[in-house]
């Protein structure tokens, strides 16, 4: 099971997000006040969490606490669900996104 939260800031950002959902995986589109500073990776065994600077860019930490992986888990599932059914009204203003969904028409 593969699914992606993102907020792009490129046309190639959202590409790769509809290229996960036509090889079956899954990707919701954030809105842009939702960015926030911490994004994260998190499977069963490991996580990956991302911190964003004033500069914007990222400084990121690995580990594989199970406390952590099952409170970034959690929250993933929160947010997934929080925006599934905002997803029609984010997609259409998101950087690419006609480009991205016509790619392989």
């Amino acid at each position: 099971d593969i699914r992606e939260l993102a907020c792009p800031a490129t046309p190639e950002i959202t590409m790769t997000m509809e290229i996960l959902k036509s090889l079956g995986g899954k990707a919701q589109y954030l809105p842009r006040e939702a960015r926030g500073k911490l994004r994260f990776f998190v499977n069963d065994t490991q996580f990956c969490l991302f911190v964003r600077r004033a500069d914007n860019t990222f400084v990121g930490v690995t580990g594989h606490d199970p406390q952590m992986i099952s409170g970034l888990k959690e929250a993933f599932e929160a947010e997934w669900k929080e925006i599934e059914s905002i997803q029609d009204r984010i997609a259409p203003d998101v950087v690419g996104f006609d480009e991205a969904r016509d790619w392989n028409r």
